[in-house]
Formats: structure tokens, sequence, C-alpha cells
């Protein structure tokens, strides 16, 4: 082979390789199916009246899994024995932060994290209460979302993916009239 040859093959070659494009998948539509399945086990559903919250998204996106490029149904586990305990954890204090979540107390963020919107009106003992809850949960919620990367051979570059796809769960299966952040950080109600 003479010097032009190998030049020009090692030049095809790296365009070649250049060209190669890896396309990993990541579960979006089945986290959240997960998401939705361990907030209505937390804390319900966010209907009183039994209905089961739709927001039009999640029914349609099930029909846009890439096929060709996933053709196996990704079962993502939420049911390790830290995501367990950390769903007990997190459906023991919902009963404790709901009523603050009520008054308009406490709110869900854009991140998906509870935060004290106003302690007006809250005594002193509810304070220090509602402050040691709101952290726990943040915390718990946090750790949640560490532990489904882990659970389901995700990394941590995809831990702020799945803390996103929750955060939208939780304010779409939020109860009527609890405060909730938009994505641009305005307060509303649900």
């Amino acid at each position: 082979m003479n010097r032009k040859s190998i030049v020009a093959w090692g030049l095809s070659a790296t365009a070649a390789v250049g060209c190669l494009t890896v396309n990993v998948y990541f579960p979006a539509p089945e986290l959240r199916e997960a998401a939705e399945q361990v907030v209505e086990e937390t804390w319900g559903d966010g209907n009183a009246d039994g209905e089961e919250a739709d927001d039009g998204a999640t029914s349609w996106m099930r029909f846009l899994r890439p096929a060709a490029a996933h053709a196996a149904e990704v079962d993502i586990d939420v049911s390790t024995a830290a995501i367990r305990k950390l769903k007990s954890a997190m459906s023991q204090r919902a009963g404790q932060l709901k009523p603050f979540l009520r008054k308009g107390v406490v709110g869900i963020n854009n991140q998906g994290l509870l935060e004290i919107r106003t302690l007006d009106g809250v005594g002193l003992r509810e304070k220090a209460e509602v402050r040691k809850a709101v952290d726990a949960e943040n915390k718990d919620r946090l750790t949640l979302y560490r532990e489904i990367a882990e659970a389901n051979g995700l990394g941590a570059a995809d831990v702020p993916r799945i803390q996103k796809i929750f955060a939208q769960t939780w304010v779409d299966k939020a109860e009527s009239g609890w405060p909730v952040q938009s994505a641009n950080g305005d307060w509303g109600k649900r």
C-alpha cells in the first residue's frame, strides 16, 4: 500500500466513525407511568371524587414510544427495598402535609419539591412541624429520584430528567386549590 492509499483509507475510516451515532433510549413514558404510580401510592391521585386525572398528554403519549428503536417494553422498577422505604415514609407524612397544602402554607414548586409559601397565621409549634415535614419530604423526594435511576440502570446525569417528570406528576396529581408553581416561576392554584 502506498502512502496516498494509507492516508485515504485513514480519512475514510475517520469519517465513517465520525458519522456513527449512538441512540440511547431514555424511558420517559415509562418513567411517567412509574411517577404516577408512586404519587398515587404515597399521596393519592388528587381527585376526591375518584375520577382519574388526565391532562391529555399521558394517554396519547403512550402511543409515541419508539417501536423500532426500543422494541421491548421497559419496566421501571420502583419496588426496591430502598424505594419501598422512601414511599412508606412519604405516605405516612402526606397526612401531616396535606392540611398545610390546603391552607396555602405550603406549595409544590416547579422542581417537584415542597416550598413553604407563608407562615402567616401558623402557630409557633406548627411552624416547626411544617418546616421539619417539608425538609424531610424534599430530602426523600430527591433520594427517591436517585434510587429510581440506580434501580433502573440510569446514570446520575438522568436524575434531573427523572425529577422533571416527577415534578410535573406532583402538580398533575395535586388536589384542587393547592398552590403550584409553573415552569416560569409564577405561583397559582391547581
